[in-house]
């Protein structure tokens, strides 16, 4: 088992100075997913949110970003106009 840390940025920024212990970085990767499932509800247009997973030695092993924005008028998916 090795430690991973999950930090978030957005915002006020999160260090993840306890962690969790799981076998393998696969593993760390599903938790890092299912943290950007939890933060949905969070989420506004014009928001940006970044989680960032460590690893032994401070070692940054893989991010994940999301980036909300407003469209303009008619270019919205569904615009019927």
């Amino acid at each position: 088992m090795a430690r991973y840390y999950f930090d978030i940025k957005s915002g006020e920024p999160y260090r993840d100075e306890v962690g969790e212990d799981l076998p393998d970085e696969r593993a760390a990767w599903h938790i890092a997913l299912k943290r950007t499932r939890e933060i949905e509800d969070l989420l506004a247009p014009g928001g940006t949110w970044r989680l960032e997973v460590r690893g032994r030695q401070e070692t940054l092993l893989f991010k994940i970003d999301i980036t909300t924005s407003w469209l303009p008028a008619g270019d919205a998916p569904n615009d019927k106009s």
